[in-house]
């Protein structure tokens, strides 16, 4: 069978479909009408402002005690800012702005060299402060992707290990 016969069989088949009604489908465009019913998602509503607001305010409560108690150590701090700043974003009250900045800095005074910078990043670009968020994300960056000796010896322990 060639080409030529292919084509002409395709084609005396679609004539046949086409008697029958099979292909009218295929040229119809879709009606758009000014309420498609189930086409596009609704939004999905989750709780409300007030609701959202008193679990923050719970989070904080329950957070402040720990990292305020003997046992409150460096995470602490970084939860208790991160509450902050979620209480920030939802409220808009810049004074919780400035306690998750000042919970930020308390977590450095917990472990010398060592502290939420993550955090602290977080709250430098949240109130625009773009060069201390970018040294903090720096130094984020030598915690979690390590240099290039790192990796190398990494490489040769996995390649002699049993």
């Amino acid at each position: 069978m060639n080409l030529r016969s292919v084509v002409i069989a395709a084609a005396g088949a679609f004539i046949v479909l086409a008697s029958f009604g099979l292909v009218s489908n295929l040229r119809k465009v879709p009606e758009i009408t000014a309420d498609p019913p189930a086409l596009i998602a609704k939004p999905q509503v989750g709780i409300d402002a007030a609701r959202a607001l008193a679990d923050i305010e719970k989070s904080i409560a329950q957070i402040s005690t720990r990292a305020n108690s003997p046992a409150g150590d460096m995470i602490d701090r970084e939860e208790l800012a991160s509450a902050y700043l979620g209480r920030f974003r939802l409220s808009g009250d810049w004074s919780d702005l400035a306690e998750a900045g000042k919970q930020a800095e308390a977590g450095f005074t917990l472990v010398p060299g060592h502290g939420p910078f993550l955090a602290r990043a977080t709250v430098a670009q949240a109130s625009h402060r773009l060069k201390q968020a970018e040294a903090d994300l720096v130094r984020v960056d030598a915690f979690v992707a390590p240099d290039n000796q790192t990796k190398a010896d990494a490489a040769v322990c996995t390649a002699t290990s049993p």
